[in-house]
């Protein structure tokens, strides 16, 4: 299950771009910025209205602070500090909020829906001796200092706070296919998974086994994701191995769209069509349609892959049936034959609860979790 930002908007107002040389001083801070902002609106006149407005107001804000001005009149993308440096990313922070009041200040204006600013990065350049010596940063879903490899994403997966029954089942999902959750990732990403993971136990939840979110921790981006081991006491090990590959690719996905928007778009485009379509777009729901559509055979191989490691004789329909762990209420699940849809209803509940759909005992494949 995914948690998070859900704006109701139709349309993306978004601003790339390097900011231009300012005025001259006796040092500057530049800080050129990237964001993100969902309004609801109608027609390309409203459109072209709204952004009129938009860029009007954080202008004049910009332009009426002291020793401060806009590096790009005609594009919000820059703004530059005279005689300042970014002290601990304060500097970008002052930028978000002039970007936070614009966006109130044009929802109140135009009558509009708007959900707040749901991305923003920035990197500083000085000649002001800038202690944090430029860079990514400050923004509040940036991804400062992503994982270099496959191996420092596995060893930086935080696991301090995780019940020892996903633990061990984490730890051999690594052992299995070397850094096994790290390659699962990479089979989506073509490359290091870019954000930094903990991994929390959450008691008992009767919705979800588990929630992901995307978090800032001082300044630094992660997913977070609580798993609700009070849900498996009568589970299997592969119904946690199942929950924990199903959540990694929620974390993985959330990143991706938060810290490179534009190329999260164009990779999932369907994806990003079927959210901004919606009245009311639920991002679970969105992801979950996603996994249904591209993800069920890798989560499948996956399973499967972690079987073998624990000596299981299984065949690929009942990892496969695994898979749809978590994906019961999508379109393409309510597609499949009521057959199919029982076996794989039937075979999720053996290895969560030991029982089948009518309530009685029945035999799970793989092992106690221990939970």
């Amino acid at each position: 299950m995914m948690r998070a930002l859900s704006p109701s908007g139709k349309e993306v107002i978004q601003s790339f771009g390097q900011g231009k040389k300012a005025l001259a001083a006796s040092c500057q801070t530049t800080i050129d910025f990237d964001f993100m902002v969902t309004y609801v609106y109608g027609g390309e006149e409203r459109r072209a209205q709204i952004l009129n407005s938009f860029n009007n107001f954080f202008q004049q804000d910009v332009n009426s602070m002291p020793n401060v001005h806009s590096g790009n009149p005609t594009k919000i993308s820059s703004v530059i500090f005279d005689n300042k440096t970014d002290q601990n990313g304060s500097l970008g922070s002052v930028v978000k909020q002039v970007l936070e009041r614009a966006i109130m200040q044009t929802k109140n204006l135009n009558g509009l829906t708007s959900y707040g600013l749901n991305y923003f990065s920035y990197g500083s350049n000085s000649t002001c001796g800038n202690p944090t010596g430029g860079g990514t940063g400050g923004g509040n879903q940036t991804n400062t200092n992503p994982p270099s490899s496959n191996t420092e994403f596995t060893t930086d997966i935080d696991m301090s706070g995780l019940p020892d029954c996903f633990k061990k089942v984490m730890q051999r999902l690594e052992a299995t296919h070397t850094n096994c959750v790290a390659d699962y990732i990479n089979a989506f990403t073509d490359g290091t998974p870019g954000f930094r993971w903990k991994v929390v136990g959450g008691g008992t939840n009767d919705g979800y086994n588990g929630i992901t979110e995307a978090q800032n921790v001082n300044g630094q981006f992660q997913m977070k994701t609580t798993f609700y081991e009070g849900n498996f006491s009568e589970g299997s090990d592969l119904a946690v191995a199942r929950t924990i590959l199903h959540e990694g690719l929620h974390a993985y996905l959330t990143a991706y769209f938060r810290t490179a928007p534009v190329e999260a778009k164009s990779t999932y485009s369907q994806m990003y069509d079927d959210y901004i379509s919606q009245k009311h777009p639920n991002l679970n729901t969105t992801e979950h349609n996603e996994f249904a559509r591209n993800f069920l055979g890798q989560l499948a191989t996956q399973l499967k892959l972690y079987g073998e490691s624990q000596g299981y004789d299984i065949d690929y329909q009942y990892y496969s049936d695994l898979a749809w762990g978590g994906l019961t209420d999508t379109a393409a699940f309510k597609a499949l034959s009521t057959d199919e849809r029982n076996r794989i209803l039937n075979t999720l509940l053996a290895e969560q609860k030991g029982t089948d759909r009518n309530g009685d005992a029945t035999t799970k494949k793989g092992k106690s979790s221990g939970c």
